[in-house]
């Protein structure tokens, strides 16, 4: 068996997906109906797949794709998620410049590649998912395709989701609780709580040398007086 990895704008758009929308059906690598470009046969003498360990599609003046790399992603239709919607947005995105790292977008049987000014053409891949496909000389770039999209659709470039709101907000609770006096069940059994108790306990203790300070200070005033 070849051994292979996602290349990170793969990986990065397929984290965030699942994340955005558990239940979406997601793909990376494929089986041998990928090996060929159209799915065609071997004899075909058509270029191997994106979605194998094997792709030699590559944009003319770029670097040939390492082998061992997997450079698409399907994106699938799911509750929140329509891949023709998506695609027009990606495909409007990469013509105003954005995303150098995508090579072209594939759904709803139509394609949109770069080495064609984005022009749409007949594709292969149906509406069910979105195909993308990446560029060699990305394997390590970051992209934010995904949660771009996901802000674009809920009114803003960098929304938060759920799971990452709760998150935050547990972290503030707990700031919160130890400003508040380490009382609220965030902060409970913590190393800030421990921390706090400490300098409370030390505190009183200063406190406690004042006031007794203070008591000695006022009886020698009383005996300076009377004398």
């Amino acid at each position: 068996m070849v051994s292979w990895r996602v290349a990170k704008p793969v990986g990065d758009n397929a984290s965030k997906a699942r994340d955005l929308w558990p239940d979406m059906n997601i793909g990376t690598i494929g089986n041998k109906d990928h090996l060929y470009v159209n799915g065609l046969n071997a004899s075909a003498g058509l270029r191997h797949g994106d979605h194998t360990p094997h792709a030699t599609d590559s944009i003319p003046g770029d670097i040939p794709p390492w082998p061992g790399y997997v450079y698409a992603v399907d994106l699938g239709e799911c509750t929140g998620f329509v891949p023709a919607n998506f695609a027009r947005w990606l495909v409007g995105q990469c013509k105003a410049g954005k995303y150098p790292e995508v090579k072209y977008v594939c759904c709803d049987w139509r394609l949109w590649d770069r080495r064609y000014q984005w022009a749409g053409q007949p594709g292969n891949d149906g509406p069910d998912h979105c195909h993308i496909s990446f560029r060699a000389g990305y394997e390590s770039a970051r992209s934010t395709i995904v949660s771009d999209y996901y802000g674009h659709l809920h009114g803003g470039d960098d929304m938060w989701t759920d799971a990452e709101k709760k998150r935050v907000m547990a972290q503030l609770d707990g700031i919160d609780d130890v400003v508040r006096g380490g009382k609220g069940a965030a902060s409970k059994g913590s190393e800030l709580e421990e921390n706090q108790r400490e300098l409370q306990a030390a505190i009183a203790g200063v406190l406690a040398v004042v006031q007794k300070i203070d008591a000695r200070l006022a009886a020698l005033e009383s005996v300076v007086k009377g004398a």
